[in-house]
């Protein structure tokens, strides 16, 4: 990955953008990018030969995140409050729908079980989405006091688990998108760190807390 890394940071210069935000591996084969100058690449992980280059797809705003849904369709979060969905071609990205109800930075999409999928910001919500067109609102949870920067989906028990500024760790249930657990001063809970799960019943925050569910 870190070769990875540097190879798309050497690409995305020769285009005139700035750092890489999100990496993603695509259902096609192909790899997926975007950085903090609003670019989203689409390149051939061999050759790494650019197919794809769209600029200014949040108004050339910082581009946080990127997610596949199902479909394989693209979902990108950015700083201009919006997450949009495109549809993947050969040598183009398409706007399917940009939808505006975040009111701050969208900072993390993320898909879910039973055709949803989910969105955080530091507007302190997590929105729940149908994930087929027209991507409806499914729920919205607001029940933070800060910032939400990152979830992750624990399949095994229905849960959706969220960090946020106020380093508390959360667990919503994912029938009736109520809360079920709350863990207080989770350190990396207040920062970019990313949930990951390793095992079904374990939850890493912030690459080094291992936490058993």
């Amino acid at each position: 990955m870190i070769n990875t890394t540097l190879k798309l940071s050497l690409l995305h210069s020769i285009y005139e953008s700035s750092d890489v935000m999100s990496l993603l591996l695509l259902s096609d084969g192909r790899v997926a990018s975007c950085t903090s100058e609003g670019m989203i690449m689409v390149y051939s992980k061999k050759e790494f030969t650019a197919d794809i280059i769209k600029e200014n797809a949040h108004d050339g705003k910082c581009i946080n995140y990127l997610a596949q849904l199902p479909s394989t369709n693209l979902v990108s979060c950015g700083e201009d409050c919006s997450i949009q969905i495109w549809k993947i071609n050969k040598d183009t990205l398409d706007n399917i729908k940009t939808i505006t109800l975040h009111k701050n930075i969208a900072f993390k999409a993320i898909p879910l079980s039973l055709n949803r999928f989910a969105s955080c910001s530091n507007d302190n919500s997590i929105i729940i989405f149908s994930d087929k067109e027209p991507y409806d609102k499914v729920a919205m949870i607001n029940l933070y006091t800060n910032w939400v920067y990152s979830i992750i989906e624990l399949k095994e028990k229905n849960l959706l688990a969220s960090g946020s500024d106020d380093k508390d760790l959360r667990f919503w249930d994912l029938e009736r998108y109520e809360l079920k657990c709350c863990l207080k001063d989770i350190d990396c809970c207040d920062s970019h760190a990313m949930l990951d799960i390793p095992e079904k019943d374990k939850l890493i925050v912030g690459g080094s807390n291992v936490i058993t569910v």
